[in-house]
């Protein structure tokens, strides 16, 4: 990719090594079914969709609100049984901790106890997950360091819309890896309704199409996290190219949503129908193969 002269911490400058793999595992992170109180999207249907469409896995993080052990039990039963050889459902806990904040565990295969966000992510290390720190801005700037999590989530699909990650945030995270944090870059989709286009996603390399090896290489960096606007490496790294189009389209979002609510209705529901195709082409599901240059970026 070409490179512009932008500052330092926004630049593709660097890639993580990675083993000699061939295989390309493309997955949705941070998506509920109906274990969650908020969604009604059955797991079966739900991994036989993603699949049809080209993916290999799914990284689930349910509420943690009203759920059981035993519904959690038989729930990471279900997800062994809707996987096979070519895709994984990856089961997962969305806890919410004692300060507000949410802390994703991909992975994990017993519930977790809440607690301080840096109580939540030792309990989810020690029952071999992944956590995510995810939507940290959903109540404002983030204070303080950040959690010592696997990953920080840069863009929602709820929070921030599908087509450009948060750009103050991915470089408050950036700057915090500068200083010392371990924490890897990822974005997230917020899936709750089958209906919610595929437009960001996850492709990393792992040694086969397992849950094991699929959370090895999310830990060990080896992934990409695609947007409508670019791609970034889990280091939250970008082309120039992918900047400059990620912030125009973070003010195109951050514009919109400044403008519908101001119209009046018959004027907002002219525009959205008038718009609607162009919002769906930025927000079109990922194509059938990773691209030579993305995937030569993994190595």
């Amino acid at each position: 990719m070409a490179e512009l002269s932008l500052p330092e911490e926004w630049m593709l400058n660097s890639v993580h090594p990675t083993e000699e793999s061939d295989l390309i595992a493309r997955g949705i992170v941070h998506c509920h079914t109906d274990l969650s109180y908020d969604c009604e999207m059955d797991l079966g249907d739900l991994c036989n969709t993603l699949q049809r469409e080209g993916f290999q896995f799914v990284g689930l993080t349910e509420h943690d609100r009203d759920v059981t052990s035993e519904r959690y039990s038989a729930y990471v039963e279900r997800c062994r049984s809707v996987s096979n050889s070519d895709f994984v459902a990856i089961p997962g806990l969305e806890i919410r901790c004692t300060n507000g904040t949410e802390i994703a565990g991909l992975g994990v295969e017993e519930m977790v106890a809440t607690g301080t966000p840096e109580e939540v992510v030792d309990r989810i290390r020690v029952l071999g997950g992944y956590s995510i720190l995810v939507h940290p801005w959903k109540r404002g700037r983030w204070h303080g360091p950040y959690p010592d999590a696997d990953a920080i989530e840069v863009m929602n699909g709820k929070v921030d819309g599908t087509i450009a990650p948060d750009l103050g945030l991915l470089r408050s995270v950036r700057l915090a890896r500068r200083s010392g944090l371990r924490a890897n870059v990822i974005t997230g989709l917020d899936m709750h309704e089958m209906s919610q286009a595929r437009a960001t996603w996850v492709e990393c390399r792992p040694a086969a199409v397992t849950q094991r090896e699929i959370l090895d290489s999310l830990r060990g960096g080896k992934f990409l996290s695609y947007t409508a606007a670019g791609t970034l490496l889990s280091s939250g790294a970008v082309s120039g190219r992918s900047f400059f189009r990620m912030l125009g389209f973070r003010a195109a979002y951050r514009g919109w949503n400044g403008i519908l609510p101001r119209l009046p209705r018959l004027g907002r529901e002219l525009l959205l129908r008038v718009t609607r195709t162009s919002i769906a082409h930025l927000k079109r599901p990922p194509g059938p193969t990773l691209t030579a240059s993305a995937a030569d970026s993994m190595k």
